[in-house]
């Protein structure tokens, strides 16, 4: 596996050397994680190819790993990841959406986006890579956990309907994967894209329920803080004031969620100001010009929120970015 000195990951082709795993990219992608080492020793894979399905079981140390946006020209850009927790614990962040992972709990994501997985304990997964165009017009989230789908008063105990189906199916063939040959493998990933339309569809009707108002008002903060978080003077008033509602029932609405209107701001500009170094263009221009321009009036403060939200300074994220994009040093051992 290459390891370079910032702990980035990639290539290999998912065998093992000297009881090193090669590489985590079949289920990070680009990543960097801040247990470079510890990956490098304790992180195992193995891949199954399912007739254009890829599945991963992956097992890693504790560790919070960073997964760069795939590129649309990378093998596996277009893929939807769907993912089990089969041993251990996680929480993973994509923009502003959070979700917690324990045993049993799946997630979808885009590929094309970039994610955090926070692993707070030696936790195994087990992932499927599927195409986007298998799906045909099904519309795809962003996101989708398994705990966000279900009634609040069901996220406490099993899970209930086809979302606890799908935890059931995915830890199934998790365990018998291997024992499994020829068409049935193929039966398997058709079976699996199915149950996955089933879960979107039932998520298609549970939106049609008119949601309640503290509900349309969080997503009304978030399309506002989304389109103008790049305006230094945005605060929590100034939210609250464009949705013509007073900011004590602005916090109401936040109550209880994973994040808050203050985080749901400083979220939507550092997604931006990553967004704006992953972009080659931006190479030669200071960081801190591209923080002013994303709604930050520090440096200091964009550095320090930069790197407790993806691990790095900016600067070096950019740089690392860059090099990997590069084939020539990618392709490096």
């Amino acid at each position: 596996m290459r390891v370079d000195p910032d702990g980035y990951f990639g290539g290999g082709e998912g065998r093992e050397r000297a009881g090193v795993a090669l590489s985590v990219s079949p289920f990070f992608g680009l990543s960097h994680s801040d247990m470079r080492a510890a990956l490098a020793r304790e992180a195992r894979y193995v891949v199954h190819d399912m007739g254009g399905v890829t599945a991963v079981r992956m097992t890693m140390p504790a560790a919070r790993v960073t997964r760069l946006p795939w590129d649309s020209g990378e093998a596996g850009a277009d893929d939807i990841q769907l993912a089990v927790l089969i041993d251990g614990a996680a929480m993973v962040t994509m923009g502003e959406e959070a979700a917690r992972l324990g045993v049993g709990d799946w997630i979808v994501l885009d590929q094309r986006r970039a994610s955090t997985w926070a692993v707070n304990t030696h936790s195994t997964f087990f992932g499927l890579q599927i195409p986007r165009r298998r799906f045909g017009r099904i519309r795809l989230p962003s996101m989708l956990a398994s705990r966000g789908t279900q009634p609040a008063e069901a996220q406490a105990g099993e899970m209930s309907g086809i979302y606890g189906v799908m935890s059931n199916f995915l830890r199934t063939v998790e365990a018998q994967l291997a024992h499994i040959a020829g068409e049935a493998v193929a039966l398997l990933a058709d079976a699996t894209v199915g149950l996955l339309a089933a879960v979107l569809e039932e998520e298609r009707s549970r939106s049609r329920v008119p949601p309640d108002s503290l509900a349309m008002l969080r997503l009304r903060a978030s399309q506002f803080v989304s389109a103008h978080a790049a305006d230094a003077e945005l605060g929590v008033e100034g939210v609250a004031h464009a949705l013509n509602c007073s900011t004590r029932y602005l916090y109401k609405a936040f109550a209880g969620e994973s994040i808050s209107p203050e985080r749901l701001i400083w979220n939507a500009r550092l997604e931006r100001s990553c967004q704006a170094l992953l972009d080659p263009k931006n190479l030669h221009r200071p960081v801190g010009t591209i923080a002013f321009e994303n709604g930050f009036n520090s440096d200091a403060h964009f550095a320090r929120t930069f790197k407790a939200s993806y691990g790095m300074p900016p600067g070096r994220f950019r740089s690392m970015a860059a090099a990997l994009a590069r084939p020539s040093e990618t392709a490096a051992d």
